[in-house]
């Protein structure tokens, strides 16, 4: 039991319980039997010291009608005159409880003591002002002065303005293909070449940026991986002569001399390219092989063409055979808790468990393979859309390529650049390029009648 002396023990009792709650519910209670002494002003110390030391809690009502007789003397005195003034609501009774520097506590820690001294707590929730915050930034500016339109659409401010941004627009969208690469002095000896039934080209490293949707002319939408390559060059090139296969060596991307070891930098140094983060050999036809310092573009790939693509898969940890297998997992109705269980690993006649039984396991980081589809390519920002999903994590590197086996078949149609793209002098190049038009509805269904006419 808590008893509060004082001249609070003679108030109504609203402001009394709202003192006692806020010792007991937030700022923690004290141990049952303490006595706090709460001096609201000058008559009430005065009050209290006339009273005398604290008397236990049974004799509370004694000592509140003794501390009363006590003030009204002390108001005959007249010592209310530089009183702190009485307050009128329980929150004003709080705030007083809480600025009390002089206040008296008897058997109570110090902790309490700390604790009943912090300010009040802010009544607006954090939820709120960031609410407030945010409306603030999304309040939309007052509306500006609309420039006149004459009856001559050619002479107003409006159509001018709009024409200035067409014009920029149009600007953007071609560049000459010096602008976006400069020529080199490798790219001179590079020549198109006719090519032949096992003419092989090289492929592109490329890191992974992320996902998106982009949808094409009849409205449908596609799952889009988009890959950045990023400062691509020869850094070296091999001969059946020297070697004894023909390759292409490239080199994707930045990193510091710091971080290099000294053959690859010796390596660079020779190539006359700057230090690339990764490496990766290309096996191509002895007519497809490049000059070492040539650069690679995007335009290496036509849009719609089908691609080779290979990474590595993201980890998963530890999963269970119905993920990293691909199980269809057990009866569900009215057997144990395996449903998801592996089930059988062998027969029960070889005591053994075959080399390669697949498992539960760690999932990845695996190699991957699978044909993708380019949408678009971007010259301006060396960016190739990708159609579906590539495997890896962002910033991961994939290695594209043209398409093996049975899906090379499907390029057939398309006019693949051999053995790379070489730009033409005077020729401006569109910067970003789509995939052909499909001449076919995606949406349109072949009509079919519900039931026969001979039924």
């Amino acid at each position: 039991m808590i008893t509060i002396r004082g001249s609070l023990a003679g108030r109504p009792a609203p402001q009394m319980v709202t003192t006692t709650a806020l010792c007991r519910g937030r700022y923690g209670a004290p141990p049952v039997g303490d006595t706090v002494v709460v001096p609201w002003c000058s008559a009430t110390r005065e009050a209290s010291a006339c009273e005398g030391p604290s008397r236990s809690p049974s004799r509370s009502s004694a000592s509140s009608s003794s501390s009363s007789r006590c003030s009204r003397s002390a108001a005959n005195k007249g010592l209310y005159s530089n009183a702190t003034p009485t307050p009128r609501t329980a929150l004003d009774a709080d705030r007083s409880l809480l600025a009390a520097p002089s206040a008296a506590v008897s058997k109570l820690s110090r902790r309490y003591y700390k604790s009943f001294s912090k300010p009040p707590r802010s009544t607006t929730p954090r939820w709120v002002k960031r609410l407030l915050l945010l409306s603030e930034k999304l309040r939309q500016p007052s509306s500006t002065k609309i420039d006149h339109f004459s009856d001559d659409p050619a002479k107003s401010a409006g159509a001018q303005n709009q024409e200035k941004h067409i014009d920029r627009l149009k600007q953007v969208d071609v560049f000459t293909e010096e602008e976006c690469y400069p020529p080199d002095d490798s790219s001179k000896h590079v020549r198109t070449i006719h090519p032949l039934l096992q003419s092989q080209r090289t492929g592109l490293l490329a890191y992974k940026m992320g996902m998106m949707n982009l949808y094409d002319e009849w409205g449908q939408r596609h799952v889009i991986t988009v890959a950045k390559c990023d400062r691509l060059r020869v850094v070296q090139s091999k001969t059946i002569q020297s070697h004894g296969y023909s390759a292409v060596q490239i080199g994707l991307g930045y990193k510091p001399v710091e971080r290099q070891r000294k053959t690859e930098l010796g390596q660079f140094m020779k190539a006359g390219v700057g230090p690339k983060d990764e490496l990766h050999e290309f096996r191509v036809s002895p007519d497809c092989v490049l000059p070492v310092g040539h650069a690679l573009s995007v335009r290496h790939f036509v849009p719609g063409q089908w691609c080779f693509l290979s990474g590595i898969s993201r980890s998963r940890g530890w999963q269970g055979v119905m993920r990293r297998w691909n199980f269809s997992g057990q009866m569900r109705a009215n057997h144990e808790k395996q449903h998801r269980a592996a089930g059988s690993v062998g027969a029960q006649g070889d005591g053994k468990i075959w080399k390669g039984k697949k498992k539960a396991g760690h999932m990845g980081p695996d190699p991957r393979v699978m044909n993708v589809k380019i949408f678009r390519i971007d010259a301006r920002r060396n960016l190739l859309f990708l159609k579906g999903n590539a495997p890896g994590k962002i910033g991961s590197v994939i290695k594209i390529s043209d398409a093996r086996g049975k899906t090379r078949f499907k390029n057939a149609h398309i006019r693949l650049p051999y053995p790379t793209f070489v730009p033409q002098t005077g020729i401006e190049y569109p910067v970003v390029v789509d995939q052909p038009v499909r001449q076919y509805d995606p949406f349109l269904f072949p009509d079919r009648p519900i039931y026969q006419p001979w039924d």
